[in-house]
């Protein structure tokens, strides 16, 4: 691969990198957010996502993307 290139990770090494992903009842993510998609959960979830981008864990090219996807994934996303 060139330099500047990004490849990707197949999804066994991913998963040994990142863990693995298991989708969690409705029930089971409401004890997790209390206040059930709070605004406070969606501005929590943004300042992490800037906190990660800040500390070079992320690209700031992909903020917006992330925070798009968690809006996505998360039912009770509030709007702003």
């Amino acid at each position: 691969m060139a330099a500047g290139d990004q490849g990707t990770c197949p999804a066994a090494v991913s998963a040994v990198l990142f863990g693995t992903m298991t989708p969690l009842p409705l029930r089971e993510l409401l004890t997790r957010d209390p206040g059930g998609g709070s605004a406070d959960y969606r501005q929590r979830f943004i300042a992490a996502t800037r906190h990660a981008v800040a500390d070079g864990f992320l690209l700031a090219s992909g903020e917006a993307a992330i925070i798009e996807m968690g809006a996505a994934q998360w039912p009770f996303w509030p709007s702003a």
